[in-house]
């Protein structure tokens, strides 16, 4: 597994979402809701798990890296796939979360509410893991033609 495909997706996704909850949530705090405030600092911890663990993931990767010649290292592994599926889950799942929760504070009807985190949890790994694998077709073209 390339470490260097992981470490992509978490500065290229993971921080950014860490940073916009961060923000969002100190501008809840600043309104004086200190439920949401919270509630998006938890979700915040949960990004920084996530990083954590593809953090783990590429040392875990660097550890390996003399493999056999016989790999072609451009090609998408399983364990590649494997890391972007279990996180394109758990990004759709906190954004999904978030929406239930803000929809309900902003005095949208409870069964719309649901409706909206149900569907953006259920389209969102699709959505994201095209995203992802996008973003490394990006990289590796771009990688061909520079290098």
């Amino acid at each position: 597994m390339s470490g260097r495909r992981i470490k992509l997706l978490n500065w290229i996704v993971i921080k950014p979402l860490w940073l916009a909850y961060l923000v969002l949530a100190l501008v809840y705090f600043f309104q004086s809701k200190w439920f949401i405030g919270v509630f998006l600092l938890v979700m915040n911890i949960l990004f920084l798990n996530l990083s954590k663990w593809l953090y783990d993931i590429e040392c875990a990767a660097e550890e390996d890296q003399p493999r056999s010649d016989n790999v072609n290292s451009d090609d998408l592994s399983y364990e590649e796939a494997s890391v972007m599926s279990k996180l394109s889950m758990a990004i759709a799942y906190i954004i999904g979360l978030t929406a239930i929760i803000l929809s309900i504070h902003h005095d949208i009807k409870f069964y719309v509410a649901i409706t909206l985190g149900v569907i953006v949890a259920w389209i969102g790994p699709r959505v994201i893991g095209r995203g992802f694998l996008y973003l490394l077709i990006w990289v590796e073209f771009r990688d061909m033609d520079t290098g």
